[in-house]
């Protein structure tokens, strides 16, 4: 179980920098399914983008315009409770004897513990952040060298615009249950 969860680990971290890490504008994949005379729109988010990625393409903005309600991957307004931020820490790390070193090789360990002091992660903390976790802090700051930030992703730039427009939000799922999906991963 631990070799699939560090393969795991080590092959999303290389999708999401590899996903940061395109230097074309922002044009996410967007799908129109029409029935009758219902309309959905599905789009791919982009967490991390610059604000020079902006403006979007014009079918991204006129899919936003024609939708009555915008669903997000995590509802808006958790993003920035401090509830999120518990929910996050309560499920990133480690809360008994474990710590992020009895899951890798002590030449990764070696790495992470570089990396954490050359980036300013607390090396106090870094033992005890689950693999994922880790993973998540490495992407954040890895985007934010790159000139990408969380307030000019997708889903910020279009929960600001419906808060604007007065647009009904939604999630499809909550914070806790989407951390709970990596918590409980193998």
């Amino acid at each position: 179980m631990r070799t699939l969860r560090h393969t795991l680990f080590a092959l999303g971290l290389a999708l999401l920098c590899a996903g940061i890490a395109v230097a074309e504008p922002a044009h996410p994949p967007l799908y129109k399914v029409t029935k009758g005379q219902s309309t959905v729109y599905l789009m791919g988010s982009m967490h991390f983008l610059m604000a020079s990625d902006y403006p979007l393409p014009a079918d991204v903005d006129n899919a936003y315009r024609e939708a009555d309600k915008v669903y997000f991957e995590l509802p808006p307004d958790e993003l920035q409770s401090p509830a999120t931020l518990l929910a996050t820490m309560q499920l990133g790390t480690y809360h008994d004897a474990h710590t992020l070193q009895d899951d890798v090789s002590p030449e990764l360990w070696k790495r992470i513990l570089d990396y954490a002091s050359k980036n300013g992660l607390p090396a106090a903390a870094v033992p005890k952040f689950e693999p994922w976790f880790l993973a998540v802090a490495i992407v954040g700051l890895e985007s934010q060298k790159m000139g990408l930030t969380g307030d000019s992703g997708l889903d910020m730039h279009f929960a600001k615009q419906a808060a604007t427009d007065k647009k009904p939000v939604a999630g499809f799922e909550t914070v806790v249950q989407q951390l709970s999906i990596f918590h409980d991963a193998p």
